[in-house]
């Protein structure tokens, strides 16, 4: 079962108004959300007012029981404090899953991927790495290789895995302008063969990027918090204000 909870929204134009988000995803029983992820579309939301449109940066879980996936998603501008969210992540696991689920569940706990990420699009392209059979603390390396190769990767710019193409045998990856969520990505790609020589490589990169490796909080932007007082400016976004009440939070399950 998948609870969501009414807020209220508010735009940097001034404009207030209500959302459904998401506190917990059970993909088991709501598989529709799982696609929403991978589209780009949960959590998004076009202002009345003004009509801008954007991701809401809510916290929740997603849960996937099936394929053995539990991720916590935290706001991204909660990138800098990882550490308590990788504590976080580790005790809502421990509780829902080692402790309270059912016994088959129980007895799988350890071939589960237990993840923090930061926003739904870290979300969805955890989600495509993990379709696609690859390591996503690989993918994760991957990225800081794109950030060595040339100066259009600063540390400040997010990098998303959008596409795993077997036919034309690359990873496809999008990076974002800071300050400028409607600016188009810049695409770059690189050889799966670069991915297998990761692979290869994994014990010694994992020796010389510990923070690439870490479970279930690190990666990319984990490096680059950990070495940045403010990892990515952000620019101004839909927020969270509050939930809605009406004789209490308004809670609906789906």
């Amino acid at each position: 079962m998948s609870t969501w909870r009414v807020h209220w929204i508010e735009c940097p134009c001034g404009a207030r108004f209500a959302a459904s988000l998401a506190d917990g995803v059970h993909v088991d029983a709501a598989p529709a959300v799982r696609e929403q992820v991978l589209a780009g579309a949960l959590h998004r939301a076009v202002c009345p007012g003004c009509g801008r449109a954007g991701t809401i940066d809510a916290e929740f879980i997603y849960a996937d029981f099936a394929r053995r996936e539990w991720i916590v998603v935290a706001p991204p501008a909660e990138v800098g404090a990882w550490r308590r969210w990788a504590e976080l992540t580790a005790r809502l696991f421990d509780a829902h899953v080692t402790q309270a689920a059912v016994p088959e569940v129980r007895a799988a706990a350890a071939a589960f991927r237990v993840r923090t990420v930061f926003g739904v699009d870290a979300l969805a392209e955890r989600l495509r790495a993990f379709e696609a059979r690859l390591d996503d603390r690989l993918i994760e390396t991957l990225k800081l290789s794109l950030w060595r190769a040339g100066p259009t990767l600063s540390p400040g710019r997010r990098v998303r895995l959008v596409e795993v193409d077997r036919a034309a045998f690359v990873l496809r990856f999008a990076i974002d302008t800071p300050g400028a969520p409607t600016a188009v990505p810049l695409a770059v790609s690189l050889s799966l063969g670069a991915y297998a020589e990761a692979e290869v490589e994994a014990e010694r990169l994992e020796h010389e990027l510990p923070a690439f490796f870490a479970v279930p909080c690190g990666g990319y932007d984990v490096h680059f918090a950990a070495a940045l007082a403010r990892p990515w400016t952000a620019a101004p976004r839909l927020m969270i204000k509050g939930p809605v009440k009406a004789g209490g939070a308004e809670v609906r399950l789906a």
